[in-house]
């Protein structure tokens, strides 16, 4: 086992509401000085002796690398057109500071694979998207200048020079076949020469910044991140471990690497709906995820962080007896309010189990509440998605929509897992009729928006049913009794605030719409009655959020609880008997830069590797 040796460069804040200026990548100058890092909005760079941000580019930008003199940054830059393609900008790397504008490399469309430089800084290879699933190897000379190809395949990525620079090492990913091939091709143009196949490994393959050894991607744990170094045969020599809660890019500067531990501080509260006393039942110490409740509303479950570490946290809505059991993998579980982000947990009907999804959504995962004891139902698989989970009303497994990118086109399904792993299909989704979102109703119905209707679709093998013509924004909310539907109509892509709602009656389809004289912000549910929906809203953008409950008779609202969160929106779930609702607030994100060493522990690793 290596672990890296860490030093803390500096930390960052982010104290706009819903800013997204925390690092997306993150990269370090081969003098460790400087940390360049794209945001949702802009390109910046961060200093680590004075702690100092510049923003060198604004714009969407990802995957920016050093060259090896510190002198030039190359990265993806997404201009007026909205094509991603080879930009440059000349640095110091000392201050952090651009000593010229920035000025794009290629006239191609890059792809989502970082870009590297030659030894010598004078070229820049890059994987150019060729559209229809191809891709080329692609080497531009870092002054600008002509494009010369130096392969082609399908998804061409994990790019590395050798240390002479006379060849370039990539990998080719073929998602149908699910195979990730390594090839070398010279850097001068020739035929590309297979190293290795890598097919049987968990993620597509890279080589270190020596050229020495192949990086072999493992899956994530509860406590950290890991790679394998192995020689370029694919014969493993050691592994990598990285602090839990840091997560890090490209390999800088030889063996040191930029890494990234982010603190996104959620806190849970519960409101009564009686007296609107207000509980603070885990702080902002924590990070919470989203909240769900037991089926007979007698206690509440989440997923949250602790010092770094999730656990699945449950308790009574006053929060006593509370009970914390850690996970031995990792949940689905990112720093952006989003319902995709989440793991969507849920607890079975009998209350005896919590079914969740896995990192990445590449597992679904059961815990037995009384024990703590966690399993995979469904385990692993590269380019496959699980989302939408639903128990079985019987307590017996977990009906998910199943994703599957390795096909072409990409499929979607609904599966069944049972607890004891026996997985079935129950029926494929035809996703151009019906919509790209595709999510469980209960176990026998999925519904599906997106396409500028919103359909039901029964399991049974039935046909669908389009209850709302019109596009909409999120999925809405179907009261208890099955007979009203409430969504928001808007642009879906956008997700631009709206002022009204719409009940729509699942019996004769009639509609009925309530303006809002607030900016709606996401979240709909129903209380069991069905009388009341409970929104989110802002009077205005920069405004304190506020939880609203509406007459679905009247049209009147009042607000239940009001918070102060550094979000746009809030997590929230109304108990099953209408009692409580809990819900998320969140304080200000920031981002700690590391430097994570490695360079003493490879540099023994290699010469073990010359002893043999």
């Amino acid at each position: 086992m290596i672990r890296p040796k860490v030093s803390v460069l500096g930390t960052i804040n982010d104290s706009v509401i819903g800013g997204g200026f925390l690092p997306n990548d993150a990269s370090l100058s081969p003098g460790g000085h400087t940390v360049v890092f794209p945001t949702d909005h802009d390109l910046r760079a961060f200093n680590a002796s004075t702690h100092l941000t510049t923003v060198l580019v604004t714009g969407y930008s990802e995957n920016p690398v050093w060259s090896p003199a510190g002198d030039l940054i190359a990265f993806a830059h997404a201009g007026d057109q909205g094509q991603e393609l080879l930009w440059s900008v000349k640095m110091d790397q000392t201050t952090g500071k651009p000593l010229e504008p920035a000025r794009r490399l290629s006239l191609s469309a890059t792809s989502g694979s970082s870009p590297q430089f030659s030894p010598d800084g004078k070229f820049v290879a890059f994987v150019r998207d060729d559209g229809g699933g191809k891709s080329s190897l692609v080497e531009v000379p870092a002054a600008g200048g002509a494009e010369k190809v130096l392969a082609v395949g399908a998804g061409i990525a994990r790019l590395r020079w050798t240390a002479n620079g006379a060849s370039i090492y990539y990998v080719d990913f073929v998602n149908a076949l699910q195979k990730s091939i390594m090839y070398r091709v010279p850097s001068s143009g020739g035929t590309a020469q297979a190293v290795h196949d890598y097919s049987n490994v968990f993620d597509p393959p890279g080589v270190t910044s020596d050229g020495k050894f192949a990086e072999l991607p493992e899956p994530a744990t509860a406590r950290g991140n890991s790679i394998v170094l192995a020689d370029l045969s694919g014969r493993p020599l050691a592994r990598v471990e990285w602090p839990s809660g840091v997560w890090s890019t490209d390999w800088s500067g030889g063996y040191r690497l930029a890494g990234v531990q982010g603190h996104n501080p959620r806190a849970l509260r519960v409101v009564s709906l009686s007296d609107g006393k207000v509980r603070e039942v885990i702080g902002m110490g924590a990070e919470s995820g989203a909240p769900v409740w037991f089926p007979d509303g007698k206690k509440i479950a989440v997923i949250a962080y602790f010092n770094a570490l999730p656990f699945l946290v449950t308790m009574k809505p006053d929060g006593s007896e509370m009970k914390k059991s850690p996970m031995n993998a990792p949940p689905q579980f990112t720093n952006q309010l989003n319902g995709a982000n989440f793991a969507d947990l849920r607890i079975s009907p009998d209350g005896r189990r919590a079914a969740f999804l896995g990192a990445n959504r590449q597992s679904l995962e059961v815990m037995d509440l009384t024990s703590g004891e966690q399993r995979q139902l469904v385990p692993p698989l590269k380019l496959r998605f699980a989302n939408s989970l639903i128990w079985l009303r019987n307590s017996t497994g977990v009906r998910y929509v199943f994703q599957d990118r390795s096909t072409t086109p990409p499929t979607r399904s609904v599966r069944e897992v049972s607890l004891d792993k026996s997985d079935k299909l129950v029926r494929l989704v035809p996703i151009g009729e019906l919509g790209r979102a595709i999510l469980l109703v209960d176990q026998d119905t999925v519904e599906a928006f997106g396409s500028g209707k919103f359909s039901f679709l029964p399991l049974d093998g039935g046909a669908a049913r389009t209850v709302f013509e019109a596009p909409v924004v999120g999925a809405g909310a179907i009261s208890s009794d099955r007979r009203t539907l409430v969504l928001r109509p808007g642009a879906f892509v956008t997700h631009e605030p709206v002022h009204g709602i719409t009940l729509v009656n699942l019996g004769d389809l009639s509609q009925k719409s309530i303006d809002l004289p607030f900016l709606d912000t996401g979240n709909l549910a129903f209380d069991p009655s069905g009388l009341h929906v409970f929104t989110p809203g802002r009077d205005d953008p920069a405004g304190a959020l506020h939880i609203y409950e509406i007459s679905t008779q009247s049209g009147a609202k009042r607000v239940v609880a009001s918070m102060d969160t550094k979000e746009h929106s809030s997590v929230f779930s109304v108990s099953p008997d209408g009692k409580w609702l809990a819900y998320t607030v969140a304080g200000m994100p920031t981002a700690t830069f590391l430097t994570l060493d490695l360079s003493d522990a490879v540099a023994k690793l290699s010469q073990q590797g010359q002893k043999h």
